[in-house]
């Protein structure tokens, strides 16, 4: 198989599916951004008994 019939099934199959890795990256790259966020937020409110920090 060369890189042109490959090129064209991934092309065929994001026209039918959607891209999923594209979407999968957009989701986690969203998760890690609220995860950083809540994160710091408890960061700043947690008790000082030093298992956090």
């Amino acid at each position: 198989m060369d890189a042109d019939s490959t090129a064209s099934i991934y092309d065929q199959l994001i026209a039918e599916r959607g891209d999923v890795p594209a979407d999968v990256r957009r989701a986690a790259e969203t998760i890690q951004r609220e995860l950083d966020r809540d994160l710091e937020a408890f960061s700043r409110t947690a008790p000082d008994d030093g298992w956090f920090r």
